[in-house]
């Protein structure tokens, strides 16, 4: 894979923000829509994943402001008000992210990193960016999102410097 390449490799859905939401409509979609975004913004099998990962949560900053710091993530929100409340809703919101995890793994690791590395630096990401928009609506400031952005590129680059 070309180390040269660069965040502007990344695709974006046409139409969308980069996050995945509607700003027109100020809705956002649920947990396979996301799941589909995933794959949308890691499709390129030649982009450097650290870059890739950056421009997804700058995507997400930037959507996070054009929706003026709503509530870009509905199932983070679900999960946080009925883990210890809703057995059937807890479990539905894990596999939601459990398959998140899953689908970003499988782009890390289509870039060299071993599986279990992968999973980890994966999960690692995705919980990056969901407490990073949690902050960031409570500050009504994209700064978390750009700062786990950069923590993000660093655990990629651990992990590819360890598959490689």
């Amino acid at each position: 894979m070309p180390a040269g390449r660069s965040a502007a490799t990344v695709r974006r859905p046409a139409g969308r923000c980069p996050s995945g939401w509607s700003a027109e409509s100020g809705r956002g979609p649920g947990g396979a829509a996301y799941l589909k975004l995933i794959g949308s913004l890691f499709a390129d099998p030649e982009a450097d994943p650290a870059a890739a990962t950056v421009a997804a949560f700058t995507g997400a900053a930037e959507t996070l402001r054009e929706l003026d710091f709503t509530d870009p993530c509905p199932i983070a929100t679900v999960a946080l008000e009925v883990a210890s409340t809703h057995e059937a809703l807890r479990r539905a919101t894990a596999d939601v992210f459990a398959s998140w995890i899953e689908a970003l793994a499988g782009f890390y690791a289509g870039a060299g990193i071993e599986a279990e590395t992968a999973r980890d630096t994966a999960g690692s990401v995705i919980a990056l960016l969901e407490g990073a928009i949690m902050l960031g609506r409570a500050a009504h400031d994209t700064a978390p999102l750009l700062a786990a952005a950069r923590a993000s590129a660093a655990i990629v680059r651990d992990a590819l410097g360890r598959a490689g």
